[in-house]
């Protein structure tokens, strides 16, 4: 495992967030909610920004 990325605080919330915003879009869809496109959105945006944060976790460690 990426030991680094594992201990990073940030990160985990990122993650956490993504999962808690990937949840309630599916459950608005679900209700025919408007606003699941919202929370899908936000939820790649800080998907996106985690997976750059552990890219930049990984290589700094690395070299």
């Amino acid at each position: 495992m990426n030991w680094p990325v594992l201990k990073d605080k940030t990160w985990w919330l990122s993650f956490l967030f993504t999962l808690l915003l990937s949840i309630t879009a599916i459950l608005l869809a679900a209700f025919e909610n408007e606003y699941w496109v919202l929370a899908l959105i936000l939820s790649i945006s800080i998907s996106a920004a985690g997976v750059k944060r552990a890219t930049s976790l990984t290589y700094t460690t690395r070299e």
